[in-house]
């Protein structure tokens, strides 16, 4: 849950970043009526097909990487038993041969285990950044479609008039619409990750947006 809070945040830090930026610049222009909305970046991570299939794919690798690890710990249980059961067998030397050998292989059991969830954390981030990437874009263009000035993340507002629309829901739509499914970037043996299909997916979708 921690993991789900702290990907949340994030997002919205960077869409919040990207909604300032704006308004920086458009209230730098001289107008005399200005269009503003509000936008809830949480609802929208919490709530689009794309992020809720996303987090689905996440799950399916965390799970398959437990049962894989969890059959090496199996494995490393039974050859801790077999050590144990030969002991009395075994001169000193030998004993603490076996037993090196078995701390050996608990710590690059140990490693693979840190650096395959490291893989897998950073897989979801690359993928989460092309959704991001792609919310913008959305947000942007709805906005211009929409003859819309101004939108403010929701969280930083205190206030607003019920004239000043929340277009969370209608980006929610659009965003569905447009970008239900993105594949979590693969990771090869090295730990680094393979972001090809990921990056096709998103110029599919430019070019839908586009036209």
């Amino acid at each position: 849950m921690k993991f789900k809070y702290f990907v949340l945040m994030l997002c919205s830090l960077m869409i919040s970043s990207l909604i300032g930026e704006n308004n920086i610049a458009m209230a730098a222009k001289p107008s005399t009526s200005v269009s503003i909305a509000v936008i809830d970046v949480n609802d929208i991570f919490q709530n689009s097909l794309v992020t809720k299939d996303l987090n689905d794919q996440l799950r399916v690798k965390q799970n398959d990487m437990k049962k894989q690890f969890e059959k090496k710990e199996t494995n490393l249980r039974e050859t801790e038993k077999a050590i144990e059961a030969q002991k009395s067998d075994l001169s000193d030397k030998a004993l603490k041969a076996k037993i090196d050998d078995f701390n050996k292989q608990v710590a690059e059991v140990q490693k693979e285990a840190r650096v395959a969830s490291a893989a897998i954390e950073n897989s979801y981030f690359n993928t989460l950044e092309v959704v991001n990437n792609k919310l913008k874009d959305i947000i942007q263009k709805f906005s211009q479609d929409q003859s819309i000035d101004l939108v403010l993340s929701k969280p930083q507002v205190i206030y607003r008039n019920s004239s000043y629309p929340d277009i969370t829901d209608k980006i929610i739509e659009v965003l569905n619409k447009n970008f239900s499914h993105v594949t979590m970037s693969e990771v090869n043996s090295s730990g680094k990750n393979n972001l090809s299909s990921v990056n096709s997916a998103n110029g599919a979708v430019n070019n839908s947006i586009n036209n």
